[in-house]
C-alpha cells in the first residue's frame, strides 16, 4: 500500500494549489497509489518558535501546544508528500514559514535522522513570474525539512481560484511529479536552478556561485557568448536531509549554547549600556491586558 500525502498552503477551497494537489495525486494514482490524504497547513494551529532550543540543546519535547507535532506525526506515516503552496509577496506564506521555522524539533531526534528520505514534490502558484521570489525554493527546504527526498518542483501562473484549470502544460507537469512520488524518479533538471533545493538566486564569489538555501556550489562560466552556471560533480548538498540536518544541530547549535553560558555574564554586563534610555514599548489594544515580561 503506498500512501501519498498532499499539504495544502492556502485556505481557500478549490484554490489553484489544491488543484494542482489533486492532479498531482491523481498521476500518483495513475502510477499505482492507492491512499491519496489532503491536509490543509491553514487548518492547524502553528504557534511562531520562540528559539527556546530546549529540543536542540537538551534533546526535550517542544514545550508549545499546538498542532505541529500532528502534522509531523502525519508526514511520518505517509510514503511520500507534496506540498502546494502559493506566492503572495515573494517569499512563502507565513503559516508554511512557521511550520519551518519549528522544525528543529524533528530534526533533533536520533530516530529522525536515521530515517531514510522519502519522495515529496512541491508545486507552487503565483499571480506572474517577476513577483515569484524565493517562495519555491523555500518550499522546497521544508519539502526536505520535514525528511523529503526532492524529486521536482513546479511554478504555475494563475491568479483566479481554480484558473490554472485553463493551463493544461501545468497541470500535465503536476501530474508528472505526481506519478514520480511513486516511482521515485528525479524530474529533469532546470537550468539555472540549484540541483538540490531548486533556488535560482545564488551569492557569487569571483567565478563561484554558492547557493544561499542549501549551500551548494557551482561555477559561473561563459560559453558561446552565453552566461552558464555548471555545478559542481559532488552529490546533491545534505544540509536539508534528515542526516545533515541533525549533524548541523550536534556540530554546531549544542557547542553554541556552550559558548553562550561560558560569555554570558560578560554580554548581561555589555547590555547595561542600553538600560535607562527612557524608552516605551508600544503594545497593541489586543494585548493591552497581558503580563508585561520583557
Amino acid at each position: 500500500m503506498t500512501t501519498i500525502l498532499a499539504l495544502i498552503g492556502s485556505a481557500r477551497p478549490w484554490g489553484n494549489c489544491e488543484v494542482l494537489a489533486r492532479e498531482a495525486l491523481a498521476g500518483a494514482r495513475d502510477a499505482g497509489a492507492d491512499t491519496l490524504a489532503l491536509l490543509r497547513l491553514t487548518d492547524l494551529r502553528v504557534e511562531p518558535c520562540t528559539g527556546c532550543l530546549v529540543c536542540a540543546l537538551r534533546g526535550q519535547a517542544c514545550p508549545i501546544s499546538d498542532d505541529v507535532a500532528f502534522l509531523l506525526e502525519q508526514v511520518r506515516q505517509a510514503d511520500a508528500f507534496l506540498i502546494a503552496a502559493p506566492v503572495y509577496f515573494v517569499g512563502p506564506v507565513a503559516q508554511a514559514k512557521r511550520v519551518l521555522d519549528r522544525m528543529l524539533m524533528w530534526a533533533s531526534s536520533p530516530d529522525w535522522a536515521a530515517t531514510p528520505p522519502k519522495p515529496a514534490i512541491t508545486l507552487t502558484a503565483a499571480g506572474l513570474e517577476p513577483w515569484r521570489g524565493v517562495a519555491q525554493a523555500l518550499y522546497n527546504a521544508l519539502a526536505m525539512s520535514l525528511g523529503g527526498r526532492l524529486l521536482g518542483w513546479m511554478t504555475a501562473y494563475a491568479t483566479g481560484p481554480g484558473e490554472v484549470l485553463l493551463q493544461p502544460d501545468a497541470l500535465a507537469a503536476a501530474r508528472d511529479l505526481g506519478r514520480r512520488l511513486v516511482s521515485g524518479e528525479d524530474a529533469p533538471r532546470q537550468e539555472f536552478a540549484c540541483p538540490t533545493c531548486g533556488s535560482d538566486a545564488f551569492r557569487i564569489h569571483g567565478d563561484r556561485v554558492v547557493c544561499p538555501i542549501c549551500g551548494q556550489e557551482g561555477r559561473l562560466m561563459v560559453q558561446d557568448s552565453v552566461p552558464r552556471i555548471r555545478f559542481d560533480d559532488s552529490p546533491r548538498s545534505e544540509r536539508w536531509s534528515p542526516s545533515g540536518f541533525y549533524r548541523h544541530i550536534q556540530e554546531w547549535i549544542v557547542p553554541s549554547g556552550e559558548r553562550f553560558l561560558a560569555r554570558r555574564q560578560e554580554i548581561k554586563a555589555l547590555r547595561a549600556r542600553y538600560e535607562g534610555l527612557g524608552e516605551t514599548w508600544i503594545r497593541p489594544p489586543s494585548r493591552a491586558d497581558d503580563a508585561d515580561t520583557r
